[in-house]
């Protein structure tokens, strides 16, 4: 299973507004030279490239994320804990219980067999195993499936 690229969030920009530099991943920039912009007519890259560190993160952790097996899927109680660094969960109460199913669907497996993650667990989950720990810990408790 992976952790989906969703975003928690929603920017309200004005019509002069541009959005703000935000990655969720590391990168890595390298520079080229156009040929065009130089007499030889052959394009250099630059050497070394750079890295971008981002601000913000999430880890996932967890009893489910170790060593995991069909059975432990069916008996339940294994959990998925998603830490965020340079964020925070929306507010505990109506706000967080509005997103729950959200975080539930972010869990994706990168099959989509009949009877697997996708079709199975995900969906059935209900939204009460999610629970907001603090204001940087979600805990997922699996129920029995």
């Amino acid at each position: 299973m992976s952790l989906g690229d969703e975003s928690l969030g929603v920017n309200s920009l004005g019509s002069n507004e541009a959005a703000p530099y935000d990655i969720s991943a590391q990168e890595e920039i390298t520079s080229t030279i156009p040929a065009g912009a130089l007499t030889s007519g052959v394009g250099l890259i630059t050497s070394p490239t750079f890295t971008i560190d981002a601000t913000q993160s999430a880890t996932l952790s967890g009893s489910a994320t170790a060593s995991i097996t069909e059975t432990d899927i069916n008996d339940g109680g294994k959990q998925i804990i998603l830490d965020l660094t340079g964020n925070t969960w929306v507010a505990a109460g109506t706000a967080f219980d509005a997103i729950r199913r959200d975080i539930l669907d972010g869990l994706v497996s990168d099959q989509n067999e009949q009877f697997g993650w996708n079709n199975m667990v995900s969906p059935n989950e209900p939204v009460t195993s999610v629970v907001r720990d603090s204001d940087t810990r979600v805990i997922i408790t699996l129920e029995a499936h």
